[in-house]
């Protein structure tokens, strides 16, 4: 797949706005009910976990793609068109488990219809401080949040930039703000213009390699 844009190149980075836990969730079904005793029985069982996601090259595929290079394992993954049939199988046991965003499946966590395994990303998340990161149960260097920008078109004046980040601080920080991204699942979190074009170039290389490395064919 081909954009018809260069991220780099064609935008101003404004700023961070907020980022969203993704979480390692299973079918109830499933042996295992800790993180630890996933990442154990994914490695006692190469090849024998499937794995659901929205589609091929999303992050919910390439955090599964992370986690079994970075655990010496292997999973199948099976990729659905959108997030509601890959979390619908999993709570039917088509598949086994699902990296997924905290809010696509939260309520079906409260009601017992999938079991919260752990955070993939780097820290802790608010949202639910009981689910421990990789990193709590052994798994060091691991981390597929997903975050949220504010971009301008390439060229906009500095003055400008730094206005409409200034704006956009101003405005996450508004507690009405606040509450309402955090009730829809986010964690607000904000940066500087330059700190999120450092942040975004690091991203890219990044997960360009796992891309790079897995053969992940991306497609719209």
């Amino acid at each position: 797949m081909k954009l018809p844009f260069r991220i780099e190149r064609d935008f101003e980075p404004v700023g961070l706005l907020a980022s969203m836990p993704m979480v390692l969730i299973a079918n109830v079904q499933e042996p295992y009910r800790s993180l630890a005793d996933f990442m154990r029985y994914s490695k006692e069982h190469p090849g024998k976990i499937t794995y659901s996601s929205p589609g091929n090259g999303t992050p919910q595929h390439l955090a599964g793609e992370v986690f079994a290079k970075l655990n010496r394992t292997e999973m199948l993954h099976v990729p659905y068109r959108g997030t509601g049939p890959s979390i619908t199988d999993l709570i039917a046991g088509q598949v086994q488990v699902s990296f997924a965003t905290y809010a696509s499946v939260m309520q079906h966590v409260q009601a017992g219809k999938l079991r919260a395994l752990g955070v993939a990303g780097a820290r802790r998340t608010a949202l639910a401080p009981e689910l421990p990161t990789f990193a709590d149960a052994g798994l060091k260097n691991y981390d597929a949040s997903l975050w949220y920008s504010l971009l301008a078109p390439a060229k906009t004046p500095k003055a400008v930039v730094d206005r409409l980040n200034a704006a956009m601080v101003a405005a996450v920080a508004d507690p009405a703000v606040a509450r309402q991204l955090t009730q829809q699942g986010f964690e607000t979190q904000t940066s500087t213009p330059e700190q999120l074009r450092e942040f975004i170039a690091k991203e890219l290389r990044r997960w360009e390699r796992v891309i790079v490395d897995n053969h992940i064919k991306v497609s719209l």
